[in-house]
């Protein structure tokens, strides 16, 4: 039986322990048997973020590291500064989101429509986990491009496998994903606009990846040695890295 990891460590215990600890304890405590378990609810509908790292963020976190050298000089980032701020060799930073409200936004609009954003701008954008709450992936794909300066980058991760509700607040409010883009489509949408020899597509995941995304179980539960395996039947998370060139 697994105890619901919604229970938490006593006061006394959350007075000691700093956040990572709390972490570790949650999965000694409530740990998360993948494929094994007859449970019909999800260890966490959190993605596993209070018992570690969501599994999704592993691999973009992996993926980002690896393109260090491409995030430079005047940046774009979607909702908030989650990635870009932890670099030295940026000059700026904007932040894009649709929604005023949003903390540090320092651009509203859509990114499908953005004309109020000049043409060649930004030397790097970084887009994650946004293409599948979109209508229209292609309108938002030319317009990164067109605010990319010539050599630019693009980095970019999506779901690979469909997700679930993502609750939004604390008021039970949800946003539904709307479609889910598979390697090939991916591929396809991308090489349109940066033309196919600029365009470079990764799948990341497996099975039990994706098990593990699906029930809220934390990269920490399932190890690198298996989150590293790549099986192309089951791309848990879809990366892109595309480079604005002077030509198609």
């Amino acid at each position: 039986m697994i105890i619901r990891p919604e229970k938490a460590p006593s006061a006394t215990l959350l007075g000691f322990l700093n956040e990572d600890q709390l972490k570790r304890l949650r999965r000694l405590r409530w740990p998360a048997w993948i494929g094994v378990s007859r449970q019909t609810s999800p260890v966490s509908r959190n993605w596993g973020a209070e018992r570690g790292t969501p599994v999704g963020r592993w691999y973009e976190q992996r993926f980002l590291d690896a393109h260090v050298g491409d995030i430079r000089g005047c940046l774009l980032e979607i909702r908030d500064k989650r990635y870009s701020a932890q670099h030295p060799n940026i000059t700026r930073i904007d932040v894009l989101d649709i929604d005023p409200n949003v903390p540090g936004v320092t651009i509203v609009g859509d990114l499908s429509d953005m004309p109020h954003v000049p043409s060649d701008t930004y030397d790097c954008a970084i887009v994650t986990r946004v293409f599948q709450y979109m209508r229209d992936v292609p309108a938002a794909i030319r317009e990164l491009y067109r605010v990319l300066c010539p050599g630019g980058v693009l980095l970019s991760v999506h779901n690979g496998v469909p997700g679930r509700l993502t609750q939004l607040d604390c008021e039970g409010e949800f946003e539904r994903e709307f479609l889910t883009l598979s390697p090939h489509g991916t591929r396809t949408l991308f090489e349109e606009v940066f033309g196919p020899n600029n365009v470079t597509v990764e799948e990341w995941g497996n099975v039990i990846a994706c098990l593990a995304f699906l029930r809220g179980v934390a990269a920490e539960e399932v190890g690198e040695r298996r989150l590293l395996v790549k099986d192309p039947y089951f791309p848990q998370t879809i990366t892109v890295r595309a480079t604005k060139g002077t030509t198609l």
